[in-house]
């Protein structure tokens, strides 16, 4: 692939020529953003509680009791079912007769989950801190008493179909463990074969795949080796060109270049396109070694299981020829 060379001292001179420009452009950009955040934009407040959920799930005869997630009290929160009620206490709570939507409720409120602690963050945002405080408590409360009656409720109809579930499935199970049973007793070695012929083939699939990763690794590694040299070759090459800047300019100019630009390395195209390449193929590297490792492990167990299986036939057969 074709690479076109750089010339970084035109780029450093071309910085340092237009310097004053790029600050007054800068300078500019943060003074109107003063002005207009000031003098524009309403102030907002956010009123926030974080909350310690402990959700559980049961499953009694095959049947799921209802019950809230940590995602499905996320959801619950913004579901039109709080959120309507929500809007009927905002309306009694605002003096003007201002329309207020749900949507518009939605926008100002806020739910995130953190589900390794089992903590369910919510907030409400509002230009009065004393309206998004008293709004976010009554939020939470209408929460409490929807979600109550909706599992309850539920739960209720559930228990009802549970008890006729349970009557029918009983004697359904009962029979098909019996005919299973007698199925399994008169074909037990060629239902083994045929477990075993499955996972040979399923152990072959995967080795497949183990050698098209092991390959894949192979390439990348071998590319990251290339582009972690012409990376330190570029950065040799950028510092050449900055001792000779050095050179020529005086010592105030050569720093005022260098607070102007920052990074240097950062100007320069082809550094960048390195280190984007570089990160970008350690990324891919991460995922294939993890895929490596869960072949592996997969092969561990097939092979396990396949033993089992060899040793379980061979001693049905010796069985069989008594």
């Amino acid at each position: 692939m074709e690479e076109y060379e750089i010339d970084l001292r035109e780029i450093f001179l071309t910085l340092w020529r237009y310097k004053y420009l790029i600050i007054g452009i800068f300078l500019l950009a943060v003074i109107i953003s003063a002005l207009y955040s000031t003098y524009v934009l309403d102030p907002v407040f956010k009123a926030e509680a974080v909350l310690s959920i402990s959700p559980y799930s049961s499953t009694v005869g095959g049947v799921r009791v209802v019950n809230l997630s940590l995602e499905g009290y996320r959801i619950f929160y913004t579901s039109p079912r709080v959120l309507q009620e929500m809007k009927l206490f905002i309306q009694e709570e605002k003096e003007e007769d201002e329309e207020i939507s749900i949507n518009s409720i939605r926008r100002r409120a806020d739910v995130s989950l953190n589900a390794q602690e089992n903590l369910l963050t919510v907030s409400y945002s509002s230009s009065d801190p004393q309206e998004a405080y008293r709004f976010l408590g009554e939020w939470i409360q209408i929460f409490r008493e929807q979600s109550v009656d909706y599992i309850l409720t539920e739960n209720l109809q559930i228990l009802d179909r549970l008890e006729r579930v349970y009557r029918e499935s009983e004697e359904a199970f009962l029979n098909s463990r019996a005919e299973y049973t007698a199925f399994e007793q008169e074909h037990s070695i060629s239902l083994k074969k045929k477990r075993l012929e499955d996972l040979e083939i399923r152990y072959q699939s995967a080795a497949s795949r183990l050698s098209d990763v092991e390959r894949r690794i192979a390439s990348n590694e071998a590319m990251l080796v290339y582009l972690e040299d012409r990376l330190a070759e570029e950065e040799s090459h950028i510092d050449e060109v900055l001792q000779q800047l050095k050179k020529e300019m005086t010592e105030g100019e050569y720093a005022s270049l260098r607070l102007l630009v920052g990074n240097l390395k950062e100007v320069n195209p082809i550094y960048v396109n390195l280190r984007g390449r570089i990160n970008d193929i350690g990324s891919s590297l991460e995922s294939a070694y993890e895929e490596q490792k869960i072949l592996e492990r997969s092969l561990q167990e097939f092979d396990e299981r396949i033993d089992v299986l060899n040793r379980e036939i061979a001693t049905i057969e010796e069985e069989e020829e008594h």
